[in-house]
């Protein structure tokens, strides 16, 4: 499949062909144009949640040997999960707990988080705007609490149960910048493969996180088949959107800016290859999982397309149905049928700028 565009030059007698062709093109820029968005005043939207800056407590407390039970005493759900999961100290004796609080390297680590992440005021106003529009989407008010911790290159974020609503961990370890020399750390790991790390930056925090929570909120696919994945991802890049409207769309999908760009213009293509290898409706896993999921390339795609490329066609496809039908946020979610709002959508691929 040639993923290439080719421009050419009609003769005169193609003029008719021409003229249908143009009026085609105003019709679908006018459909895909999403006009002025509406103003959402903020400042009239408040929601309850609290930001716990836990790498700060452990920055100040890492050698105090009451530092677990304060913790849990403090943070009792967080607080039990960090020390018996992320950093599983509690069932050990006091002196392996000293030992591995007090690790130089573990040290060092939790001093470099706090000279990367020396304020994060901006964090918690970034996760409190967003918080506010899932709020105006939504009417659900609730979110979740925020907790940000070092764990030793561990975890990245994770949800779980807090106070009778969410708590969204974030390990900031974890996007300390692509530039850190992760891959040296354990370099058999997949999870510091170069694709992947490239993403392990401040300014995709809020992003991962975000898109952490939502998944828990979207119902899991039944079939596996292509189609019915690319849209459920699809729904979570709508929401996404909706939650970060001054993101860029690169930052959105997680692509680089010119693999971003590089769907924009392959878009069409990208889609007959999707059905002239019969993938849209397949559920082997060999096939799709690229498609899907991160990775540094796509068999039979282009190596400047990303990987997950098919994702940006699902994400088309939930914004045509959105748009279309006119459903609100909440209706989207729990909209299971796949194959209704891939029908619905009437989804047209093209070329967009």
């Amino acid at each position: 499949m040639n993923f290439t565009i080719v421009k050419y030059i009609m003769n005169i007698s193609d003029v008719k062909i021409v003229f249908q062709s143009a009026l085609i093109l105003i019709t679908l820029s006018l459909f895909s144009c999403e006009g002025p968005k509406p103003s959402i005043d903020l400042n009239q939207i408040s929601v309850d949640w609290k930001f716990v800056p836990f790498h700060e407590v452990q920055h100040a407390k890492q050698k105090d040997a009451h530092l677990i039970d304060d913790a849990i005493k403090g943070y009792p759900q967080f607080g039990k999960l960090f020390f018996s999961t992320v950093i599983p100290l509690v069932d050990l004796s006091p002196e392996q707990q000293k030992e591995i609080l007090e690790d130089p390297g573990f040290l060092s680590l939790v001093d470099t988080c706090m000279i990367i992440f020396e304020d994060v005021v901006n964090l918690k106003n970034e996760f409190d705007t967003a918080f506010k529009y899932y709020k105006y989407h939504t009417s659900d008010e609730s979110v979740p609490n925020v907790y940000t911790f070092v764990s030793g290159f561990a975890y990245q974020n994770f949800i779980f149960s807090d106070e009778n609503r969410d708590g969204l961990g974030i390990g900031l370890d974890m996007f300390m910048g692509s530039q850190f020399p992760y891959k040296s750390l354990d370099p058999k790991n997949p999870t510091f493969s170069q694709f992947l790390t490239q993403y392990f930056d401040k300014k995709y925090i809020l992003r991962k996180s975000l898109l952490s929570w939502l998944d828990d909120k979207i119902p899991s696919t039944q079939t596996g088949q292509l189609a019915e994945i690319i849209i459920r991802n699809g729904k979570i890049f709508y929401l996404l959107e909706k939650l970060l409207p001054d993101s860029s769309k690169d930052i959105i999908l997680e692509f680089q800016t010119h693999e971003y760009e590089w769907c924009l213009q392959n878009e069409p293509e990208l889609w007959t290859y999707l059905l002239k290898n019969n993938l849209i409706y397949s559920n082997e896993f060999s096939k799709i999982n690229k498609l899907v999921n991160p990775s540094p390339s796509v068999p039979g795609i282009p190596q400047e397309a990303p990987g997950g490329v098919a994702n940006y066609i699902g994400w088309r496809i939930v914004q045509d149905y959105a748009v279309r039908k006119k459903v609100t946020i909440n209706e989207l979610i729990q909209e299971k049928d796949f194959q209704k709002i891939l029908d619905e959508s009437k989804y047209r691929p093209r070329v967009r700028k």
